[in-house]
C-alpha cells in the first residue's frame, strides 16, 4: 500500500493520510505479498478483513521467498 500511495503521489507527497487514502483506493494484490495472502480490500467501514482469512506459510532460503505451506486459517478472535 505504500507502494501504491507513492505511485500515485509522489515520494515527496507521502504521509500517513496518503497511504490510508491508497488503502482503500485499490486492492493489495496476492502478487504483492508474494503469495502469502489473498487480495484484499479495505474500506473506512472495515479496515481490516474480517472473514475468510488465509495465509502461506514462509521462509527465505538463499534469498529467496519460499512457500512452505499454502492455504493456512486465520482463527476467528472474539472482540473483547
Amino acid at each position: 500500500m505504500i507502494e501504491h500511495a507513492i505511485e500515485a503521489n509522489g515520494p515527496e507527497g507521502l504521509t500517513g493520510e496518503k497511504v490510508r487514502e491508497a488503502l482503500f483506493a485499490e486492492p493489495i494484490t496476492t502478487e504483492e505479498t508474494h503469495g502469502f495472502l489473498p487480495t484484499l480490500s479495505f474500506t473506512p467501514e472495515a479496515p481490516f478483513p474480517l472473514k475468510g482469512l488465509q495465509v502461506n506459510v514462509g521462509s527465505v532460503r538463499d534469498g529467496k521467498i519460499v512457500v512452505d505451506a499454502t492455504g493456512a486459517a486465520i482463527p476467528n478472535v472474539e472482540k473483547w
